[in-house]
C-alpha cells in the first residue's frame, strides 16, 4: 500500500470519527424528543380522562338536582358509572400517572370518587322520599370535594406538563449546543489532523523523493530543506550529508585522476626536456669558461645558465606537485621542524629587512607526522609570505597544541595585503596562481600534504598582522598508529 493510500485510509477514519461525533448528538436529540413527546402525550391523555370523569359526574349531579330521573337516565348513569370505574382503574394501574400526580393524590382521588359514587347512588335510590333532600345535598357536597381533588390533580398535571415542555426546550437547547460544539470540534480536529499529516509526513516524503530523483540525475548540489527534528528531518539531514560526501568523493576522485594523468604527462615532459636542457647548460658553461668576465657574451652565457636552472627548478616543483604523497610518519618534534624552516629562510628575510618570528611555546613536545613533507609544505607557505610582505614587514610562524581534540595547529601569517575572498576560495586549486611567474603548485602541494596526514588547511586574515594567515591542523597521533594501538 502506498503512502498516499495509507493517508487516505487514515483521513477516512478521521471523517468517520467526525460523522460519529455528529451522529451521536443527533440521535440523543431525537431520543430526547421522543421521550418528551411521549410524556406530553401521557399527560394530555390523563388530563382528558380527568375531564371526562368530571363532566360525567357533572351531568349526573345536574340530573340529581332536577329531581326527575327516569329509566333512561338510570341506564345512562349506569353506563357512565362503568366508564368512570374503568378510567379510574386505568389511572390507578398507571405508574406514570402515580409518578406525575403523586401517590397520595391518587389515593385521595380514588376514595373521593368512590364516596361520590356512593352518595350519588344513595340519593338516586331515595329520590322523591322525605330524606332525599339531605342525601342530594350530601352527594353535592361530596361532588364539590371531588372537584377540588380533580382540580388539584389537574393543576399538578398541568405543572408537570409545563415542566416537561420547559425541560424539552432546555434539553434541545443544550443538545443543539453540544451538537454544534461537537461538529465544530470534529471539523477542526479533522482539518488540523490533515494539515499536520501533510506537513509532517507527506511534504517531507515528497522532498526526499525529489532529492533521490535529483541525486540519481547527478545533481549532487541539491539539498533537502530540513524543517523538523523528527525521524524524517534526521533522514533528510543524512541524505544531505550523503550527497555532500558523494560530491566530495567525486571531486577528490576527479582531482586524483587529474593528478595521475598530469603526473604521467609531467614525467614524460621532464624526461624529454632535461636532456636538451642539460646539453644547453653544458655548452653555456663551456663557452663561459673561454670568455672574459667583462665580456657581454659572458653575461649572456650566465643568463642562459640561470634560466636553465630556473626551468629545472620549475620542473622539479611540477613533478613534486603531481606526484601522490607517500608518508613515512614517526614521532617528531614540531618545534625542531619549525625552527629549521625559520633558519632556512633567515637569509631571505634579512635581504628584505623582514622580521621572521617563531613561537613554539605552546607546541606539543612530540607529534606523529612526516617531517620531510611537512617541512616542504611550510617552506612553500613561508616563501609565499616573505614574497608577499613589503620591506620591514613581519612574518610569523607559530604552533600550538589543541588539547580538547588531540590535534595541533601550525600558523603562517604575514603583514602583507592578504587575499581577497574570491581568491582565497581557489588558492589551493592546482595551478591556480596570482603571481606573474608562479606555477600554482606550491599551495596545491600544501593541501595534498595536509590531506595525506588526515588534517585540515584553510586561509583567512591575520587579526594581529592584518595579512594572510594559513592554518594547518594535524592530528597529534596519526590514524594508522591509533589503529595499531587499538589492535595491540
Amino acid at each position: 500500500m502506498s503512502l498516499m493510500a495509507k493517508l487516505t485510509v487514515l483521513s477516512s477514519l478521521l471523517v468517520m470519527v467526525a460523522v460519529m461525533s455528529v451522529g451521536v448528538p443527533s440521535w440523543a436529540v431525537a431520543q430526547t424528543d421522543r421521550d418528551i413527546l411521549g410524556a406530553q402525550s401521557l399527560l394530555m391523555s390523563y388530563l382528558g380522562t380527568l375531564d371526562r370523569i368530571q363532566s360525567g359526574f357533572r351531568v349526573e349531579m345536574g340530573g340529581l338536582a332536577s329531581g326527575s330521573i327516569g329509566a333512561a337516565d338510570r341506564d345512562r348513569f349506569a353506563q357512565h358509572s362503568e366508564q368512570v370505574q374503568l378510567a379510574v382503574r386505568t389511572l390507578e394501574q398507571s405508574p406514570a400517572f402515580r409518578r406525575f400526580a403523586g401517590t397520595g393524590l391518587v389515593g385521595v382521588l380514588t376514595r373521593h370518587l368512590q364516596m361520590t359514587r356512593d352518595r350519588f347512588d344513595e340519593a338516586v335510590e331515595q329520590l322523591g322520599q322525605e330524606e332525599s333532600g339531605e342525601l342530594v345535598n350530601a352527594a353535592q357536597e361530596q361532588y364539590a370535594k371531588l372537584e377540588v381533588v380533580l382540580d388539584l390533580i389537574r393543576e399538578q398535571l398541568n405543572e408537570d406538563l409545563y415542566v416537561a415542555i420547559r425541560h424539552s426546550h432546555d434539553s434541545k437547547t443544550v443538545v443543539n449546543r453540544v451538537f454544534l460544539a461537537s461538529f465544530l470540534s470534529a471539523s477542526l480536529v479533522c482539518a488540523l489532523a490533515l494539515l499536520l499529516l501533510r506537513r509532517w509526513i507527506l511534504v517531507p516524503v515528497l522532498a526526499l523523493r525529489q532529492a533521490a530523483r535529483e541525486i540519481s540525475l547527478g545533481n549532487l548540489e541539491y539539498r533537502i530543506p530540513v524543517t523538523g527534528r523528527d525521524e524524517l528531518g534526521a533522514l533528510s539531514q543524512e541524505v544531505n550529508q550523503m550527497a555532500a560526501t558523494i560530491a566530495k568523493m567525486q571531486a577528490e576522485a576527479v582531482v586524483q585522476e587529474r593528478f595521475s594523468t598530469l603526473g604521467q604527462i609531467t614525467r614524460t615532459l621532464a624526461h624529454n626536456l632535461r636532456n636538451p636542457l642539460a646539453g644547453i647548460r653544458s655548452i653555456a658553461e663551456a663557452t663561459r669558461l673561454e670568455l672574459d668576465q667583462e665580456s657581454q657574451f659572458y653575461e649572456d652565457q650566465t643568463l642562459i645558465i640561470q634560466t636553465v636552472d630556473r626551468f629545472e627548478r620549475w620542473l622539479n616543483e611540477l613533478l613534486r606537485s603531481s606526484t601522490p604523497v607517500s608518508l613515512e610518519t614517526r614521532m617528531e618534534s614540531p618545534a625542531a621542524v619549525l625552527a629549521g624552516v625559520r633558519e632556512a629562510h633567515l637569509p631571505m628575510a634579512k635581504a628584505k629587512s623582514v622580521d621572521l618570528e617563531l613561537d613554539v611555546s605552546d607546541a606539543p613536545e612530540q607529534a606523529s607526522f612526516d617531517a620531510a613533507h611537512i617541512e616542504q609544505a611550510l617552506v612553500a607557505l613561508t616563501t609565499n609570505a616573505l614574497e608577499a610582505v613589503a620591506e620591514g614587514g613581519t612574518v610569523h610562524i607559530g604552533a600550538e597544541h589543541i588539547a580538547q581534540n588531540g590535534w595541533w595547529r601550525v600558523t603562517v601569517s604575514d603583514s602583507g595585503p592578504g587575499l581577497e575572498p574570491e581568491v582565497a576560495k581557489h588558492v589551493f586549486r592546482p595551478y591556480f596562481t596570482t603571481k606573474a611567474h608562479g606555477t600554482g603548485c606550491g599551495l596545491a602541494l600544501v593541501s595534498n600534504v595536509v590531506q595525506a596526514h588526515q588534517g585540515r588547511v584553510d586561509v583567512g586574515r591575520s587579526e594581529r598582522l592584518g595579512g594572510a594567515e594559513f592554518r594547518l591542523e594535524l592530528p597529534v597521533a596519526h590514524r594508522s598508529e591509533l589503529d595499531g594501538e587499538q589492535r595491540d
